[in-house]
């Protein structure tokens, strides 16, 4: 099994800091080992101060990719490294123990678990991802 039990993703593009800041504190608000990967589509870097919380990565497009191939970016990088994945939007924020509820869902319904699977593959011939939970 993974060490991580819960890969994050969260595409930006202009957002406003308190925005992002109110996101990640409700993630940090979660006792599972996370990962939060932040895809930044913006024109410039400036959300890159972001990178410096805990457990998160940051990757510069300096460019908009689009919400699905920004997507496709993080979810390359968590595949491999992660139990589960999770994508939010940057502007929400939840309670305390909601990860931990939809991990606990995803846990006692291996249905799902079904769904969630690589596909296909690549031109390049590497794997393509399927939609993740």
């Amino acid at each position: 099994m993974p060490a991580t039990v819960l890969s994050i993703s969260v595409i930006l593009y202009n957002n406003r800091f308190e925005e992002i800041t109110q996101l990640i504190s409700s993630i940090k608000k979660t006792e599972l080992n996370y990962r939060l990967i932040l895809i930044d589509n913006s024109p410039t870097n400036d959300l890159r101060v972001f990178a410096s919380e805990k457990n998160t990565e940051y990757y510069f497009n300096n460019k908009n990719l689009g919400f699905g191939h920004a997507q496709n970016i993080a979810i390359e990088k968590a595949i491999d490294n992660s139990t589960y994945h999770l994508i939010l939007n940057p502007d929400i924020t939840f309670e305390k123990g909601t990860l931990e509820n939809i991990y606990e869902f995803m846990e006692r319904n291996k249905y799902y678990q079904k769904i969630v699977q690589r596909k296909g593959t690549r031109k390049t011939g590497g794997v393509e991802p399927a939609a993740l939970l």
